[in-house]
């Protein structure tokens, strides 16, 4: 399996266990500096470990600014993909 990022709330995509057999998975999220980085990595590891997961958990911890540049750079890449989807199925 290739690297893949995962945003956003929601389940778990459904994979059969013989596509992640062998792999090793690494979950990662991001907290801001005043977040209590340790408790939120043990509650992403209880996740995995719920979902018969085996993971190694990161948090990588940013500053307010530099999530919220983020947050607005990918927000502006979806709205623009999406505006495309909809050029292309007017075209149709």
């Amino acid at each position: 399996l290739g690297g893949q990022w995962v945003l956003g709330r929601g389940p778990t995509p459904p994979c059969p266990p013989q596509v992640w057999r062998g792999c090793h998975l690494r979950l990662f999220t991001v907290a801001l500096l005043e977040d209590n980085s340790e408790r939120l990595r043990r509650l992403l590891e209880a996740v995995a470990r719920r979902r018969a997961l085996p993971a190694q958990v990161h948090v990588v911890e940013l500053h307010d600014g530099d999530v919220s540049d983020y947050t607005y750079e990918r927000t502006l890449m979806m709205e623009q993909r999406s505006q495309m989807l909809r050029q292309l199925r007017q075209a149709q």
